[in-house]
């Protein structure tokens, strides 16, 4: 580092007015002190410190004590329920079915054409299944007298009900894989 004794009073002929030199000597020392960071390290601890005030452990072992407590005391000790684990909360209200419907069948549209989306074996293979199983059906079992065509109907709803479990897991794990 430059001395302040060592710089030229003198640069070039120049006189250097005194108040050049002050602020020279000013800059140097906050360089200086810029060096010394012990200074800045304790006033960053102590603000640390300050904005961290940590609890004691014992306090801490009180309040856990006061939930374990109040958690056993809203479980009946004589019923079977307290030995097994609590229900799930409640869910939303459910919405309208054809508004349900609606959206899962716009979900499943943005699924289909989603190249990112990894199908399951179920997703991939079911509808293909249901199909042949559907044309099955319809092939033999309409030709049926007198019971052919309840049954058909039969495998036709049961088909269909298959098909919609498929598509609609299909859809719970795109929406929990790329929530919109």
């Amino acid at each position: 580092m430059i001395e302040a004794a060592t710089l030229p009073v003198n640069y070039a002929g120049v006189d250097h007015p005194t108040d050049v030199e002050q602020r020279l000597r000013r800059l140097e020392s906050a360089v200086v002190a810029l060096q010394d960071t012990q200074l800045m390290e304790e006033r960053v601890l102590d603000r640390i410190a300050q904005k961290s005030k940590r609890t004691p452990m014992a306090a801490l072992r009180d309040t856990a004590n006061v939930i374990v407590d109040a958690s056993k005391a809203l479980v009946p000790t004589g019923s079977a329920s307290s030995t097994t684990n609590p229900s799930p909360p409640p869910a939303d209200k459910p919405g309208w079915l054809l508004l349900d419907l609606w959206s899962e069948v716009r979900t499943f549209g943005k699924m289909l054409f989603d190249h990112r989306y990894p199908f399951s074996y179920a997703g991939r293979f079911g509808p293909v299944v249901i199909a042949c199983a559907y044309a099955f059906s319809w092939m033999f079992l309409s030709g049926m007298p007198l019971i052919g065509g309840v049954t058909e109907r039969i495998v036709d709803v049961v088909l269909a009900f298959v098909l919609y479990k498929i598509m609609s897991r299909e859809v719970y794990r795109y929406r929990a894989m790329f929530p919109a």
